[in-house]
């Protein structure tokens, strides 16, 4: 988006992503983050939205981990977060709409399919932490990091 001189709000990311997994398959984020690490080096992929993406990270070795939370602690955690990002500033009631539209393959969603990526992940985890610390703590035991 930066290099197109666009603002980073959710519709021009989520054309942008549609292009290029349509130009170079569904898998086409992932691979090139996998591609541009050393082999040395450790590679967390967040927000991962489609089969083809799971696939991927599958195929190098990965594991995919859906983490998931209530939808109202979710979007509140957002507010909260003050990122100062245009794709935050929304209403409960869109927020709602964007991520319905994400779980299936829908044209308003660009084609994702979140749904799908719920379903082949490797590991679930229900984030109802009360804080960031242990929720952290409880990743470094489940992981054994």
């Amino acid at each position: 988006a930066t290099k197109r001189g666009l603002d980073h709000t959710r519709e021009h990311l989520s054309s942008i992503s549609h292009e290029l997994r349509t130009k170079f398959g569904e898998g086409i984020l992932p691979q090139r983050l996998i591609d541009e690490t050393l082999p040395d080096e450790k590679l967390v992929i967040t927000s991962v939205r489609t089969p083809g993406e799971v696939a991927v990270i599958q195929e190098n070795g990965g594991i995919v981990v859906w983490v998931d939370a209530d939808q109202r602690e979710r979007y509140r955690r957002i507010l909260a977060a003050h990122r100062d990002r245009p794709t935050d500033e929304v209403s409960f009631e869109e927020f709602q709409r964007q991520e319905a539209a994400e779980m299936m393959p829908t044209k308003e969603g660009g084609g994702l399919n979140m749904s799908a990526v719920r379903e082949a992940a490797d590991a679930t985890i229900l984030n109802d932490f009360a804080s960031k610390e242990e929720f952290i703590e409880y990743l470094q035991q489940y992981f054994e990091v």
